[in-house]
């Protein structure tokens, strides 16, 4: 790809993720938005994650295999180190991006300069994809931090981390996911994010996330 065009880049860290990894990467890779990197880093997978992954043969694809297993925090931050897109999309293994989602967020930050991480609404679906519900998220930045400072990171439901996008100076300036945290590292960079940053909600439906 050429890189003047690389606007952003999709980080996604998966282990053992061959059950809906075809379904996911195929979402990304579909976007109508196609001027990104999709940085895939495989935590020493030991099932068919490797050969899915490789499997692909699109450009967009950079492709990190971890010798052993350091977890999704470590392995979220080596993708950051590598990124080069304006912007950093995040992306899990077992969800579903529509097909808009790029474009519609790219459009967004573009316009709205004031505005540092955007996510959205989504839909929950089950294991066999059927949507179980519609989860409408506040879209208010000062809402939104408020609610982050009262809440913890088991009840944090105000912003979905594979929902979202941001720009990438913002990890130069506060630093990347905390990695003592092995679990809600994304609770813990928002609380960061929302001292000096703005943190919205699109109020429009761009993923289905897998319970």
């Amino acid at each position: 790809m050429n890189k003047d065009k690389l606007v952003v880049s999709v980080i996604m860290s998966v282990y053992n993720g061959e059950r809906y990894l075809k379904e996911s990467i195929e979402s990304i890779l579909n976007q109508t938005f196609t001027h990104f990197e999709f940085i895939i880093v495989n935590d020493a997978s030991i099932d068919k994650t490797r050969e899915i992954i490789q499997s692909y043969t699109d450009s967009r694809i950079v492709y990190i295999e971890n010798e052993i297993n350091i977890g999704q925090t470590k392995s979220l931050n080596k993708a950051i180190r590598i990124a080069r897109g304006k912007y950093i999309a995040r992306m899990d293994a077992d969800d579903i991006a529509f097909p808009n989602r790029f474009s519609v967020q790219v459009e967004f930050l573009n316009k709205n300069t004031s505005i540092n991480v955007i996510g959205s609404w989504y839909l929950i679906v089950d294991d066999t994809g059927k949507i179980v519900r519609k989860v409408c998220l506040p879209t208010n930045s000062t809402e939104i931090k408020a609610l982050l400072i009262a809440s913890s990171p088991l009840t944090y439901p105000y912003i979905a981390h594979p929902t979202v996008m941001l720009r990438r100076e913002i990890f130069g300036d506060i630093g990347y996911y905390n990695e003592k945290y092995y679990i809600a590292q994304d609770y813990d960079l928002w609380i960061r994010i929302s001292r000096k940053y703005r943190i919205v909600n699109l109020s429009q439906v761009l993923l289905k996330y897998r319970i």
